[in-house]
């Protein structure tokens, strides 16, 4: 037991809580926009993205950053011509690129493709290189966040007059989009591209409950997120169970005791 919790059990621990911890912020801002469907929707395009690095001879997790990138821009064009409701291009995009991720393999026969392993995610068989990505990647996406924090909020909270005003740092919201496709990208290393909202969303959801300005949220988002992987790796190694099935119900129940803590407190208010 020791010698496992020395090696891949660390790495998948380091690996969870730096994207959990990433993810907090990011997962706010998407609450609040209200596109929580987005990362499972650059999740999906996923799939493209690791035929098309095949094709192309490039490694999967670079090229899942570049399709998850291009998608994100997409939807992006589609969001702010208006001529399709989000939520239409979100499953256009989304079952678009995942549509055709499956047609290409089928020319493929020859070619083995770990589906289970992006579908539900290989936290337990992180390496170095992968811990460098997140470590790297994460950080950089998340100092992005942090300079253009206050413009995506004033956005998120009156687009309009923060445009007429001019109080938003230029190209906030299409930064803001690439940087949500690199960080799903990571995170679908965790949970897979069934469940990568999930670890972005429920913390944040459950955030909302403890919470009185857009700060706290994130913190508390990252906060819970973090503690969601800690205690569901937990549960994993002890119980020999899925690791990231495992998280998102740590996080569930996370979630559900910071919706009773708010009722409680409200009462007794």
């Amino acid at each position: 037991m020791l010698e496992i919790f020395d090696d891949f059990f660390v790495r998948a621990m380091v690996a969870g809580i730096m994207v959990a911890f990433v993810a907090g912020p990011f997962g706010c801002l998407l609450t609040w926009r209200r596109m929580a469907f987005m990362g499972e929707t650059i999740a999906h395009s996923s799939l493209l993205g690791v035929v098309l690095g095949i094709i192309l001879g490039i490694l999967p997790q670079y090229s899942i950053i570049i399709v998850a990138m291009i998608m994100a821009s997409v939807l992006y064009l589609l969001d702010k011509n208006k001529g399709l409701g989000r939520d239409v291009s979100l499953t256009v995009i989304a079952h678009g690129a995942l549509g055709v991720g499956l047609f290409l393999i089928s020319f493929m026969p020859d070619v083995r493709i770990d589906l289970e392993a992006y579908l539900f995610g290989s936290l337990l068989a992180i390496d170095s290189s992968d811990l460098l990505m997140i470590f790297f990647g994460g950080g950089s996406i998340l100092l992005i966040l942090l300079y253009y924090w206050r413009s995506l909020v004033a956005l998120t909270i009156s687009p309009d007059l923060t445009k007429a005003e001019n109080i938003a740092k230029p190209h906030a919201e299409f930064i803001f989009t690439l940087l949500i496709a690199v960080l799903v990208a990571i995170t679908m290393r965790i949970t897979g591209l069934l469940l990568v909202s999930a670890i972005l969303i429920i913390p944040a959801a459950a955030a909302r409950y403890l919470s009185n300005s857009p700060e706290k949220m994130a913190v508390i988002a990252s906060i819970i997120g973090v503690l969601s992987v800690s205690g569901g790796l937990y549960i994993s190694l002890i119980g020999d169970i899925a690791g990231n099935a495992s998280i998102i119900v740590v996080a569930i129940c996370l979630f559900i005791l910071s919706f009773l803590a708010s009722k409680i407190i409200f009462i007794k208010n």
